[in-house]
């Protein structure tokens, strides 16, 4: 029965406000899975089967757990079918074109479309990532890391999500890829807002639109923390999730539908509908 009046599980910790959930798409756990007999084999290629296409983080992760192990080991990844809508393909803007992407996509696999950072940014990102995670606390911080950092920075601080540092805090390398995606996304947010870059030029808001990725994930958490200090910025980010939520394929795991959903649901002035809307779609996950 409840105790003293509270709903089951009210002590239980909650997705992103006490913890980031751990990725679960399928080449991950696969590769976890199958680490110990890759250590020990003498190939050089690692082939993993996946039902759909994933994310290009899921690849980013895969290739630095491999790395990880100190020998040159390459990826190789069949699927058995792309699905609708396309994961790959942004949402169009007005002007029919693609939104704001960090990755390109070629025949067979994508790769980062933004150049390499400089090291004092890719230092500062790590910074943030090694902290504890506090949804609250690593958003105050990532205040503290950009003192300085001018609007021209938010791209170069973004194209850390897609050519990220190596692992600095003892964590599983797709783990430390997830802490540094949300680290860049929130470091971003605050230089953006620090340079009044509304909604409609925020870069950060417009990767919610682009292919469905880790990137995303990390955008919707940093965006959401925006709106709860930035009333007119609220607006802005239900609508991309209400769009998000409808660009999410029937088959294959999407880790953004549920960070869409989750984080949707932190916003503090959040209009009841929306509540609602959301609500809804927790219970169908």
């Amino acid at each position: 029965m409840p105790w003293k009046g509270r709903e089951f599980g009210w002590n239980l910790p909650k997705p992103f406000l006490d913890f980031l959930p751990p990725a679960q798409d399928a080449s991950v756990a696969a590769l976890e899975q199958m680490i110990d007999s890759i250590k020990n084999s003498k190939g050089r290629v690692v082939t993993i089967s996946a039902d759909t296409i994933e994310g290009p983080s899921v690849d980013l992760a895969a290739k630095m757990m491999l790395d990880e192990l100190g020998e040159k080991r390459s990826l190789h990844k069949r699927y058995r079918k792309v699905p609708k809508p396309d994961p790959r393909r942004a949402k169009t803007n007005r002007g029919g074109k693609g939104n704001f992407s960090l990755w390109k996509f070629g025949w067979s696999k994508a790769k980062p479309a933004v150049a390499i950072p400089a090291d004092f940014i890719r230092d500062k990102v790590a910074a943030l990532a090694m902290s504890k995670w506090d949804f609250n606390g690593n958003w105050r911080k990532a205040q503290e890391m950009v003192e300085g950092v001018a609007a021209g920075n938010v791209l170069e601080i973004l194209a850390v999500m897609v050519h990220p540092p190596s692992c600095r805090s003892g964590e599983k390398a797709w783990r430390w890829l997830q802490r540094v995606q949300v680290a860049a996304a929130q470091m971003a947010t605050r230089v953006e807002m620090n340079s009044d870059v509304g909604a409609d030029k925020s870069l950060v808001l417009q990767l919610v639109d682009g292919p469905l990725d880790w990137c995303v994930d990390a955008a919707l958490i940093a965006s959401v923390q925006r709106a709860n200090v930035d009333a007119d910025f609220t607006g802005a980010v239900a609508d991309r999730i209400r769009g998000l939520l409808e660009r999410i394929p029937g088959d294959g795991y999407w880790s953004c539908e549920e960070t869409a959903i989750r984080t949707g649901l932190l916003i503090e002035k959040n209009d009841g509908d929306f509540r609602e809307f959301l609500l809804r779609k927790l219970e169908s996950l």
